[in-house]
């Protein structure tokens, strides 16, 4: 099964960085100019593969974590078969990286200890919790995900968390570019993931299972297969007023659905 995973700062002229995604704060179009409508509905049909004709079950959510409660909810309900294929249409990552994020000490130093089974119900918020700007690794940690596509547009610069990587030639700073990649999470004691905290080196005491995972630049993305969903963050704390009017649009393609 396949997910199509979009949050609506994707479809702006501006990208940032360690905010509180307050919907009360919102961008101003100056700062985050969105995308031509155009430009939007073309990389939607012709990248994407929607079809207004074809409708794909879908929902919208305000905060981009609010997807990983759904997909355990669908999981639970055995409408959505684990694991399955996520492309991530985002102008972040979501992995967790950033001043406002440490949840990589809390996943690998504790959360991978525990049983797959008690996985689905980790902490949430703080500093190291499961919140926006790293749900996918909290998915990942939970085994949900076979394949991971993360696609970028212009303003992406790097965002990933390496250490999360498997491969030993990665640059210092990712540029923009296509890459294939793989993610496989390490578990560590707690000393350990002190020790990281400062700066050393460790070998860890487990690993998770590997995982695919691919950079794609959005001109170079096709999606061919249809997705079994279609979710959509808006994101208000990070993108301006304007670019909400993009929600009506990607709407056209979408069946809503409860659960």
């Amino acid at each position: 099964m396949q997910i199509l995973d979009i949050d609506l700062d994707f479809f702006q002229d501006g990208r940032f960085l360690d905010l509180a995604d307050d919907k009360d704060k919102r961008l101003s179009a100056e700062q985050a100019l969105p995308w031509g409508k155009e430009k939007v509905v073309t990389f939607l049909e012709k990248n994407c593969g929607l079809s207004k004709k074809q409708k794909i079950k879908g929902k919208i959510f305000t905060h981009h974590h609010e997807a990983f409660f759904e997909l355990r909810e669908l999981i639970k309900r055995c409408e959505l078969k684990i694991p399955f294929e996520l492309n991530h249409i985002d102008a972040h990552a979501d992995l967790g990286i950033g001043m406002m994020d440490a949840s990589w000490a809390y996943i690998m130093g504790e959360l991978l200890h525990k049983p797959l089974s008690e996985r689905s119900e980790p902490k949430q918020g703080g500093f190291d919790g499961l919140g926006f700007t790293n749900y996918l690794s909290f998915a990942i940690a939970n085994r949900w995900i076979k394949k991971l596509n993360f696609i970028i547009n212009e303003q992406w610069h790097d965002d990933i968390p390496h250490d999360f990587l498997v491969e030993n030639d990665i640059p210092s700073m990712i540029p923009f570019d296509s890459y294939n990649f793989t993610i496989q999470l390490k578990k560590y004691t707690e000393t350990q993931i002190n020790n990281l905290i400062f700066g050393q080196k460790c070998d860890p005491i487990g690993y998770e299972p590997k995982l695919p995972f691919n950079i794609i630049p959005y001109d170079g993305f096709k999606l061919d297969d249809p997705c079994d969903f279609l979710f959509l963050s808006q994101s208000p704390g990070y993108t301006s007023k304007r670019t909400d009017a993009f929600i009506d649009i990607i709407l056209e393609y979408m069946e809503p659905y409860s659960c």
